[in-house]
């Protein structure tokens, strides 16, 4: 029998050789059907469970992490891009807290100078007003 390709590589389109007539090989390697190596047929499983709503995005990016992706580079374009969008590092921002200037205001009551100084807490964009009487203060 000669052994030319008959078969293409669903990650990597290489061609290779299959027989499907022989019932024990397959047994023996079922990856053939659609892969050139047991890695690939990994990928394969992998990038089909996605594509088919099997993995949900952070699934398919958990399990890829567990695979040897060393000739990641020899890959389908397709396939390629699928799983380097999936690694990529999502740079989460975090902006830093608001906190407004609040300009003081004299105000004149019964004879008591009140000011009003805003205190800020910790908690993000939450503030706390605080009244402090100041006795001291004479007033005309």
């Amino acid at each position: 029998m000669s052994e030319k390709n008959n078969a293409q590589c669903s990650i990597c389109g290489n061609g290779y050789y299959v027989c499907l007539s022989c019932k024990d090989k397959m047994r023996l390697h079922p990856y053939k059907v659609h892969c050139c190596s047991p890695s690939h047929f990994q990928v394969f499983q992998v990038v089909r469970g996605f594509s088919t709503g099997v993995y949900n995005k952070e699934e398919f990016k958990s399990k890829l992490q567990n695979i040897d992706l060393s000739d990641l580079d020899n890959y389908r374009e397709h396939i390629r891009v699928l799983i380097k969008d999936a690694l990529k590092e999502e740079v989460v921002k975090v902006e830093a807290p608001i906190v407004e200037e609040v300009e003081t205001e004299e105000l004149v009551i019964e004879e008591e100078v009140v000011v009003e100084k805003p205190v800020t807490s910790r908690k993000r964009n939450y503030k706390v007003n605080k009244v402090e009487a100041n006795e001291n203060v004479e007033v005309e």
